[in-house]
């Protein structure tokens, strides 16, 4: 597993200027509930999950479904997933 890390651009006004990679560590959560990382409610599908687990991926992932089948929630779900990791 790679470590996270941070990406600062520099300023529009510095022309030539160096985009920064280093490495970063999260801080703890402390003992307190509201300190905890938010968990999710939805109850996925295998096929849902399946499409996260592609999403996260490389390549290009597609969710396609009729109205209802949980489109929105997978694509929150891979988007969550993307930022917090």
């Amino acid at each position: 597993k790679v470590a996270p890390f941070r990406v600062t651009f520099p300023p529009k006004s510095e022309e030539g200027g160096q985009v920064v990679a280093e490495a970063y560590l999260q801080p703890e959560a402390g003992p307190y509930p509201e300190d905890k990382p938010k968990m999710n409610s939805v109850k996925f599908t295998p096929v849902q999950v399946g499409a996260i687990l592609a999403g996260v991926n490389e390549g290009l992932t597609q969710v396609v479904g009729p109205p209802g089948t949980g489109k929105t929630d997978t694509a929150v779900m891979i988007v969550s997933n993307i930022y917090q990791n």
